[in-house]
């Protein structure tokens, strides 16, 4: 029994930016005692977006690493509690090696801007763990430690990045936005901190930093909710429909 194969042309991209599909083949069988073809339209699969991902969303996971590592090292900060082996366990595969793959699973789901930041702040979090594990205490002739001026500007230019990401999260649901700008204000505070050798102004930062942890934990089961749950259980408070699915 033979098959008769013909193409349709593109069909036309719609007012909202639809894109343009590409030829798709239509497929023609006539059956047996029927005078007419059966045509079955063959679509193509939807093309990948942070809407339709090739994988899982890595979001949840990268909000749970950061708002938990933030969270637990500005406990330190705050002269809660001193800096321990269980934090720096947690700050190097947690909040760093975890979030920085999560990075790398934005990137093959196509959002740039989730990678972005993911990536980033995993590396500064494996970062942060090297600069109180790394011993120099005379046995390292090679290596010193930062003064208080260089570690000021090593955070100033970590509220320079922060502050960009901010920039570009004004159209996310506003607890997106809201914690954007409460991480490069973080990163001010200590900077100015370090310049000025405050420690009161230390110990805002780490209380902020808390805030900050705790705001983005929040997202992390607002995101996580609504994969399970297929609906918006926690608010995050969305400008409109058109970004209710913004991610991270």
């Amino acid at each position: 029994m033979a098959f008769d194969v013909e193409t349709m042309p593109a069909r036309e991209g719609t007012a909202s930016n639809e894109p343009t599909e590409a030829v798709v083949p239509v497929r023609a069988r006539r059956l047996r005692g029927c005078p007419a073809a059966v045509t079955v339209r063959l679509e193509p699969p939807p093309p990948v977006s942070p809407q339709n991902p090739r994988i899982g969303n890595p979001t949840p996971l990268g909000l749970f690493a950061f708002g938990l590592t933030t969270g637990l090292v500005n406990v330190h900060n705050a002269k809660i509690c001193p800096l321990n082996t269980s934090s720096m366990g947690l700050v190097i595969f947690y909040g760093g090696l975890t979030q920085f793959i999560c990075g790398f699973l934005e990137l093959v789901n196509r959002n740039t801007f989730g990678c972005t930041i993911s990536t980033t702040y995993g590396a500064f979090w494996l970062a942060t763990a090297a600069l109180f594990m790394i011993d120099v205490n005379g046995n390292n002739q090679t290596m010193v430690m930062a003064n208080a001026n260089y570690t000021g500007g090593y955070f100033l230019f970590w509220f320079f990045f922060a502050g960009t990401l901010f920039c570009c999260s004004i159209f996310a649901p506003l607890m997106c936005t809201l914690l954007m700008f409460l991480v490069p204000l973080n990163f001010f505070m200590q900077s100015i901190s370090f310049f000025t050798g405050s420690v009161t102004l230390t110990k805002v930062a780490g209380y902020e930093g808390i805030i900050v942890g705790c705001l983005a934990f929040y997202l992390g089961m607002a995101f996580t909710f609504e994969d399970v749950y297929k609906r918006r259980i926690l608010p995050v408070f969305s400008h409109d429909r058109q970004f209710r699915n913004w991610k991270w």
